[in-house]
């Protein structure tokens, strides 16, 4: 009764609607099938080598022309597909692998278990010390020889110490691939350079040699510590740089057994609990992407040889030549190379104009049945106002558009876009990102930016050294005024690091958060006592905060802070010398070097996600060895202590569940606790395009769009299916009308939530939210009337 209800109101809107609308649209420039041109931000591609590029720039193009073993499924990027790997390994078909041993040791030293033997035959190499406690203990990680030679990485469990022995349960992970060599018709999967032209066909000694690479090249900047982590327990190779070339040779051996080939399979031996989905999503991204072991090799990259030592300095010349090099032959200036096996090559990379040109891979195993493109050109338009132009010509079928411009295009009263065919897709979300205000704990002394006592003017280098300030910054904010004004309530916000979409959510909102309170503030400055004996409420300060030019997101931010303590001088009857906080522009680049200088006080940048898992939020924000440790300059030494990190570290090792929950419960409340930033927001996405880009999809992992399931075609964007349901025929009626009251009220999809069975996402080909707001309802039915009849118009 409830479909009939809807039917029967949506024929009743049609019939009103047919008087008042106009019978035909403007007519948009003729579209060019074959080709999607893409009009995005200043030029972005840094890097071509799939182990060292790590911005969304270089991925863009690394994503499309190579392939990974496992990819993610669609918009659910917390599930897998079979890639380049014929399996996607998961514990009940068995290709998953727990294995444990519990062995005993008479000789061993707890303090130092290196140098002991076990009853097993094996010999501990090295270790790792979690707790910092210089004791061997449970989540500890050992090195070993196995008594066949092999060397294993493996996490401690548990240990008990006896009167004159000590037994360990050690633990690791054996990962099986069943490697995929031919397509669906048995034709070799092959590496196809820029001119089209094979290069080689691939195997299961690519895969190997892939991954192995990574970990020899180690650079720095590079994403390979998501590999060093899972596989040894450390963040790069620099432990085994101890000056003794040995322990490089210790290296060498763990690196070849922890990537390993038996017949046609390829096997990762992780050495400790790793979250399952969490690594899975790390083989799914460009840094896992396969390359050509025959060609890398050709062209002067590492010789795929661990152990060789030709200059006879006792280290394998990988670790003195090919380690921590700024580039590889991948990412020569001037001569990036893309060799791949996935959908696209690039043609053209032209920084001088400022476009790179992607052409379709004939040779591709997946196939070209279906509708696809032949050629993507993408072109980097710094400047607004032309690209806006570009876009609105229909020059351009895709359009990166500022959230602070996105006004010029929309209807003030209905918020739809005031061209006709084109089309936003908004509340995209999660975006798996956050931006924060990052505290500086210790100031470059000859900054100009540094705070400084506001009765007698003398430098405070370690102004937010002290919680007490850090909190009272904390207490400056309005959250919903920010929202509102910087991302006009195209955000969300959340107390902590722990934000939206993580797999799972550990969020807790019962743990504190910050937000506007003058009284608040007023007591933290009046706790913050200066040499001397004086409290910053009586003192007073001065201060300069900073945001890089045309990001008017920070800008509000800044300003926000400074109106706050502007307010808050004369607050509660307060007569004292005023906290002045001078807000400055410039320029980016000058930006970036004067965080990186320890020059600004207060830093802002966003953090997007390598993985959705809370290790990839907790470890950036709150370790002292993570991302932003560096540049705020704090350490465990300067008041933070080794508990958050030993507490960090354990996380990762605990498998879900209530255990790493109340983990991450602990490490919430010492973030609330110590604020070393306070979140700004969680910004949700926004798509721009033309009406005749049909085929894409959001994933809140992808560096970019996949372009392999995007094709163009002049049809009506709201026609959506036909005879077939969820197939589109060549005119919008009330086939797609009665398509979306089927799909009524269904929703995107939700890490953590049962799928909605009725939710399809792919905007253009049986997409059940043309309105483009990630719900089906009665925008979507009623525009769908708006464009009833439409063949070849928006």
């Amino acid at each position: 009764m409830k479909k009939l209800s809807l039917i029967s109101m949506c024929a009743v809107t049609l019939m009103l609607l047919s008087v008042l609308l106009p019978s035909a649209l403007a007519q948009q420039p003729p579209v060019d099938t074959t080709t999607l041109y893409v009009g995005t931000i200043g030029w972005g591609p840094r890097r071509a080598d799939p182990v060292r590029a790590y911005d969304t720039g270089s991925g863009e193009l690394i994503f499309n022309c190579y392939d990974t073993l496992i990819f993610t499924n669609g918009e659910y990027y917390w599930e897998f597909v079979p890639v380049l790997s014929t399996n996607v390994p998961d514990v009940d078909e068995g290709t998953i692998v727990g294995v444990t041993k519990t062995v005993t040791s008479t000789d061993v030293s707890v303090s130092d278990p290196t140098g002991s033997t076990w009853s097993d035959g094996s010999t501990c190499i090295g270790w790792v010390d979690n707790h910092a406690n210089g004791k061997l203990d449970g989540t500890d990680v050992v090195y070993m020889i196995e008594s066949d030679g092999s060397y294993r990485t493996w996490q401690v469990d548990s240990i008990t110490v006896g009167a004159t022995s000590v037994t360990v349960t050690l633990y690791r992970e054996k990962w099986i691939f069943h490697i995929r060599t031919t397509d669906g018709s048995g034709n070799p999967i092959r590496f196809v350079d820029e001119s089209g032209a094979v290069v080689d066909t691939f195997d299961v000694y690519d895969a190997e040699y892939s991954l192995k690479r990574g970990l020899v090249q180690d650079q720095y900047g590079s994403p390979m510590w998501m590999y060093y982590k899972p596989l040894f327990d450390q963040m790069n190779s620099d432990p085994w740089d101890t000056g003794d070339p040995a322990d490089a040779l210790k290296l060498a051996n763990l690196i070849d057994d922890a990537i390993e080939v038996s017949g046609g399979d390829l096997i990762i031996n992780l050495g400790l609990h790793f979250p399952e989905v969490a690594f899975k999503q790390i083989l799914s991204q460009t840094w896992g992407s396969i390359v050509s072991k025959q060609f890398s090799i050709s062209i002067g990259c590492w010789n795929g040889d661990l152990y060789e030592d030709a200059d006879v300095d006792g280290y394998p010349d990988w670790f003195t030549f090919w380690r921590h090099r700024s580039r590889s032959p991948y990412d020569t200036v001037g001569a990036y190379r893309y060799v791949g096996t996935g959908p696209y090559r690039v043609t053209r990379f032209d920084q001088a104009n400022a476009i790179v040109e992607f052409t379709k891979n004939d040779y591709y195993w997946g196939g070209w049945s279906g509708k696809h493109l032949n050629k993507i050109v993408i072109r980097y338009i710094t400047d607004w106002t032309p690209r806006k132009n570009a876009f609105l010509n229909g020059e351009i079928d895709v359009c990166a558009v500022p959230r602070a411009n996105m006004f010029e295009l929309l209807d003030p009263v209905t918020g739809e876009p005031t061209t006709s065919g084109i089309v936003t897709i908004k509340k995209i979300s999660p975006a798996l990102s956050m931006d924060a205000n990052h505290f500086t704990f210790t100031v470059d002394e000859a900054s100009d930016y540094i705070a400084k006592r506001g009765d007698t003017g003398e430098i405070l280098p370690n102004f937010f050294n002290d919680t007490h300030v850090r909190k009272a910054f904390c207490y400056s904010f309005d959250y919903v005024s920010y929202i509102r004004d910087a991302w006009y309530n195209e955000a969300t916000y959340r107390k902590n690091m722990l934000i939206y979409g993580l797999v799972p959510d550990y969020y807790d909102s019962t743990v504190g958060g910050y937000g506007l309170n003058y009284g608040a503030a007023e007591a933290e400055l009046k706790a913050a006592v200066l040499p001397g004996g004086a409290n910053l409420w009586q003192t007073g300060f001065t201060l300069k905060l900073a945001y890089n030019s045309g990001n008017d997101q920070r800008r509000i931010a800044c300003e926000m802070i400074a109106d706050f303590f502007e307010a808050l001088s004369t607050y509660d009857g307060r007569t004292g010398p005023a906290f002045t906080v001078e807000v400055v522009e410039i320029d980016w680049a000058t930006y970036l070097d004067l965080f990186e200088a320890y020059e600004l006080p207060i830093w802002s940048i966003g953090w997007l996600a390598d993985f959705a898992d809370a290790d990839n939020f907790a470890r950036p924000y709150m370790h002292s060895g993570g991302d932003f440790a560096y540049f705020q300059n704090y350490t465990a030494d300067n008041g933070w202590g080794s508990h958050k990190d030993e507490l960090i570290d354990m996380a990762l090792k605990t498998p879900d569940g209530p255990a790493r929950a109340n983990l991450y419960k602990e490490l919430q409340q010492i973030y609330y606790n110590d604020a070393p930033s306070f979140p700004l927001d969680i910004p949700l996405g926004r798509r721009w395009c033309w009406y005749w880009v049909k085929g894409w999809y959001y994933n809140a992992l992808y560096p970019a769009t996949y372009y392999y399931t995007v094709y163009k075609e002049d049809t009506c964007w709201y026609n959506i299916s036909g005879s077939t349901p969820g197939v589109p025929d060549s005119v919008t009626n009330m086939r797609d009308v009665t398509y979306l009251i089927l799909h009524f009220n269904a929703k995107a999809p939700e890490p953590g939530k049962s799928p909605d069975p009725k939710w399809v996402g792919t905007y253009g080909v049986g997409g059940v939210d043309p309105y483009g707001d990630r719900i089906c309802n009665m925008r979507d039915i009623t525009f769908t009337i708006l464009h009833f009849n439409h063949q070849n118009q928006p």
